[in-house]
């Protein structure tokens, strides 16, 4: 095999077959403490975010789940519901289903725009004064999609408008 096309990066055996090195029971204690210490330095920041999302939340737990079971599953609908509430002064819950209109407007994207509902939906909170329970709620539901990025954006709006 001396003499053979094929060479090694790794050391060869007493067979002349690649020997793979094997990390050390040192090695691998090393690198398991260094991803807890980076998932420990997050800790705080993400507290800070539930105590935050908490602290703003714009419906008690039995108003969330009423909407959440008379909910509509299609867009337009959502969009005609929110519209009624809003009109009707109930705004928490009329928020809601223009959240939805936002989620789904995508399916039906001749019915209405997705920044008519956006605008909706922040506007519920702007007419109580809340607009960064708005922008916390965005984050909330952005942090369950998995859209971190987008989520800090949002924090961050409404941190600054929170004296």
């Amino acid at each position: 095999l001396e003499n053979s096309w094929f060479s090694s990066p790794f050391p060869l055996n007493s067979n002349q077959s690649p020997v793979m090195p094997v990390p050390s029971r040192n090695d691998l204690c090393r690198r398991r403490r260094r991803r807890w210490k980076g998932s420990l330095l997050a800790l705080p920041a993400l507290l800070l975010i539930l105590l935050v999302l908490i602290a703003f939340s714009p419906l008690t737990t039995v108003d969330a789940l009423e909407t959440v079971y008379t909910l509509s599953t299609d867009g337009p609908s959502s969009m005609t519901e929110g519209q009624k509430l809003f009109t009707e002064g109930n705004y928490d819950k009329a928020s809601l289903y223009f959240w939805r209109a936002v989620l789904f407007q995508a399916n039906h994207p001749d019915d209405y725009s997705v920044e008519d509902a956006f605008g909706r939906f922040m506007q519920c909170y702007a007419i109580q004064g809340k607009t960064e329970e708005g922008f916390v709620y965005i984050a909330k539901e952005s942090i369950q999609r998995g859209q971190k990025d987008m989520a800090a954006k949002y924090l961050e709006q409404a941190l600054s408008m929170d004296p």
